[in-house]
């Protein structure tokens, strides 16, 4: 994707380059990456890494006050919890119909954890229930957990917590 976001630009670089750049920024912690958790090596190969940014203060400062992702944010925050609390190696997205943001994989057991800013938005909190719903059944976790802002009740055997709660160990610890 960067590859060709760069060849547009008029910036000819090859995928090579491309990974060699970024293994270097994730090498001098400024970046990390977390892999996709699939079987099949199709799957491994065809998606590609998720981006996350070790200091959430440098997202905000390349991007626009107007065009900040609070989402987004919540995810990389996440992120970077998840890495403190677990070793890097258990921590992947899972991808079928929908997306799964993180499954944290401790021997058998496999939680499912979705980021979402704002659930009141009926559309928002069904794709990401449904997401949860398609993992469970491929994966076959041993909870699910929803985290945004307000926290609701729970529903379907999902966890939904707050953002600030979970980080401060409140609930949703892990398998």
């Amino acid at each position: 994707k960067m590859k060709n976001s760069m060849n547009s630009a008029g910036i000819k670089i090859s995928s090579a380059t491309v990974n060699e750049y970024f293994s270097y920024l994730s090498e001098s912690l400024i970046f990390t990456f977390i892999p996709i958790l699939s079987y099949k090596a199709k799957d491994i190969e065809q998606y590609p890494k998720k981006l996350y940014c070790i200091d959430t203060g440098m997202i905000r400062s390349v991007k626009s006050p107007r065009r900040q992702d609070m989402g987004s944010t919540a995810e990389n925050i996440v992120a970077m919890e998840l890495l403190r609390r677990y070793p890097k190696e258990n921590i992947y997205y899972w991808k079928g119909r929908g997306e799964v943001d993180f499954v944290v994989v401790d021997g058998d057991e496999k939680q499912l954890i979705q980021v979402c800013w704002d659930m009141k938005d009926s559309g928002t909190g069904k794709r990401e229930i449904k997401a949860l719903m398609e993992a469970e059944e491929e994966l076959g976790s041993s909870s699910k957990l929803i985290l945004s802002m307000e926290g609701t009740e729970m529903e379907e055997g999902i966890e939904n917590s707050s953002l600030w709660m979970w980080l401060l160990g409140g609930c949703g610890k892990g398998p």
